[in-house]
């Protein structure tokens, strides 16, 4: 650093010597087949010199801050950059003017890539880190988060390289790059498995809404279950229809894994939001329809016991009416007895023998019995010397 100071002093004191008429030819210059130290316009091309100078001053500047103040090492390489720009635009060939200059740009030329590198370094290390997140999100199946970061890598990569590309020689640079430019491929696959684990998660979504509709409509029903047999035997029906399918969904068993573990799916939240659903109904209509069985059951209770009270009444009036009409019979009976009883006090030969004898009594058509006793006539007849009292029994069974 200490040469490259001198060198532009001297070139300073050279310039001057030639602003006073002086000639002089920098030291250690090595002329190029004879004529490199002639220069065709001599006063132009001072003044791209002393530029020239300049310039290598904010190029020494630019050195002492590159490790130390990067903003202002990259703004006085900057200033050397322009004073390089105005000295070739007046002297194209200033850079080959002798071999001291010639180190010398080639010096700063390195200066302003290790800057440039500087300036590289954070956007590709940002850019390697939006990599890595884009992995984690393909690995996790989230592809559109996944692509936003890989683009984010890449505008961040590419403005890197636009600074320098020496950023990329760094070996360990290259290696991440590298890694990160085949993720792309990797994304590529990731969209198609991604759209068949869709197409699986929406077979199960469909199924789920059949269950989700079975369990519905049989709470609806569920709200008369308790007033008939039928209607609680037709809220079990839909609920076992409900059961049946949400049994079929546990066969899709992958897509359930899938909306577990990746949960931020639209399809994932739809296939939790049905699960829940159903779950919370079932529980809902075991409720109803326990409390439905035990309010049927009560009422078929109810219904024998009014039916039999019923049976009873009819019965207890039937034997009722039943009474009556044997009490206007044996009214309407009862002279005829009177009759019969009389006849039989009348006396019998002496010698005609009579058994004891049961008569029965022609009973009246339509007539109804009383009881269940015997009406008995007993007749004594008149007392002789040999003969024997006989008896007549009239009697009949009502």
């Amino acid at each position: 650093m200490k040469l490259f100071q001198l060198n532009v002093v001297g070139l300073c004191f050279v310039l001057l010597g030639q602003a006073f008429g002086q000639v002089a030819v920098a030291s250690g210059s090595v002329a190029k087949e004879g004529a490199a130290d002639v220069v065709i316009d001599r006063p132009d091309n001072d003044v791209a010199l002393s530029l020239l100078a300049q310039g290598l001053a904010h190029c020494t500047k630019a050195t002492r801050s590159t490790r130390t103040n990067q903003l202002a090492a990259m703004k006085e390489y900057e200033m050397y950059v322009t004073a390089l720009n105005r000295a070739k635009a007046i002297y194209p060939e200033i850079s080959e003017h002798n071999r001291t200059l010639s180190r010398q740009v080639q010096q700063c030329s390195q200066i302003g890539t290790d800057i440039a590198r500087i300036q590289a370094l954070p956007l590709l290390e940002k850019g390697v880190l939006a990599c890595k997140k884009a992995k984690a999100f393909a690995k996790g199946d989230y592809l559109s988060k996944a692509r936003v970061k890989y683009k984010e890598y890449l505008n961040l990569r590419n403005q890197a390289v636009a600074l320098t590309d020496s950023v990329l020689k760094v070996a360990s640079n290259s290696s991440k790059v590298r890694r990160c430019d085949k993720l792309e491929s990797s994304l590529m696959a990731a969209q198609t498995r991604v759209v068949n684990d869709e197409q699986k998660a929406d077979e199960l979504i469909s199924l789920l809404q059949r269950v989700e509709d079975s369990c519905l409509v049989a709470q609806r029903m569920a709200t008369k279950s308790g007033e008939s047999r039928v209607n609680l035997d037709t809220t079990r029906s839909m609920l076992d229809h409900a059961e049946r399918y949400f049994n079929e969904t546990q066969l899709h068993e992958d897509a359930f894994k899938r909306a577990s573990n990746y949960p931020g799916y639209l399809s994932s939240k739809q296939i939790q939001r049905l699960t829940n659903t159903f779950l919370i109904c079932r529980d809902e209509l075991v409720a109803i329809i326990d409390a439905a069985t035990q309010s049927v059951n009560r009422q078929e209770e109810l219904s024998k016991i009014r039916e039999r009270q019923q049976i009873q009444e009819a019965v207890a009036i039937a034997v009722a009416e039943a009474k009556k009409e044997a009490l206007a019979a044996i009214r309407a009976s009862a002279p005829l007895a009177e009759q019969v009883v009389a006849d039989t006090h009348e006396p019998l030969p002496v010698d005609t023998n009579v058994n004891v004898q049961t008569v029965n009594l022609v009973k009246p058509m339509g007539a109804t019995p009383v009881s269940e006793k015997s009406l008995s006539v007993w007749v004594r007849a008149g007392k002789s010397s040999k003969g024997r009292t006989d008896v007549v029994q009239v009697s009949e069974a009502w």
